[in-house]
């Protein structure tokens, strides 16, 4: 997708983790769990990138939901938007924004 793109993937490979279209599927402990770990990835993606030579402060954070996903467990893309290639633009209609996701948990969270 650009110069600079990496992946962030999940160590447990729960079915209740395998996309992003299953998180928080359940309960409201699961539901409050996935937002969790949806902020901490963001956390992280944000400190990868400060943190990473020749990284530049426009950071795209992206899932691909299953349907739309190549790769068969949940991963967000990191993407350098200062630095972005033609595969990015044949993408971009994959690329689901990490905020479209917590927006949309945390909604259902709050009963909304």
């Amino acid at each position: 997708m650009g110069q600079r793109h990496r992946f962030m993937l999940v160590r447990n490979l729960s079915w209740s983790l395998f996309n992003v279209a299953v998180l928080g599927l359940g309960n409201a402990q699961q539901l409050r769990a996935a937002v969790e770990m949806v902020e901490a990835m963001e956390v992280a993606a944000l400190l990868y990138a400060s943190k990473t030579p020749a990284w530049s402060t426009g950071l795209g954070m992206y899932f691909h939901v299953y349907g739309h996903a190549s790769v068969n467990a949940l991963h967000l893309h990191l993407v350098d938007l200062n630095a972005t290639g033609p595969t990015f633009e044949a993408l971009r209609y994959k690329n689901l924004p990490l905020q479209a996701v917590l927006h949309v948990l945390r909604k259902e969270l709050h009963g909304g």
